[in-house]
């Protein structure tokens, strides 16, 4: 506490530490970016395949969307997936 009785910095800082140990981070893991990143990339190939009318491009912008799915899935069995918090093991995430 600082000499007028309000909280200082210090224990704003540690009190803010505290509070995103917690924090469980949202998909922010190599596995969510894999998955995330296939997609846009299949959405953008088909996107331009239908631009110029390139039916086999549409189709392969559409495998490599798919491909985002069980990528993000294998990855994120192989352990490079978000770690779950012991605290939240079968519980779902708080909203705040």
């Amino acid at each position: 506490m600082s000499q007028n009785g309000s909280p200082s910095y210090q224990d704003a800082v540690k009190a803010r530490e505290q509070e995103i140990e917690g924090h469980i981070s949202h998909g922010h893991s190599v596995a969510g970016w894999t998955g995330a990143g296939l997609g846009l990339l299949g959405t953008l190939i088909a996107s331009v395949a239908m631009v110029f009318a390139y039916v086999p491009g549409f189709w392969i912008g559409i495998v490599v969307m798919l491909a985002g799915l069980p990528a993000g899935y294998l990855l994120g069995k192989a352990g490079k997936g978000q770690k779950q918090h012991p605290d939240q093991h079968g519980k779902p995430t708080p909203v705040r």
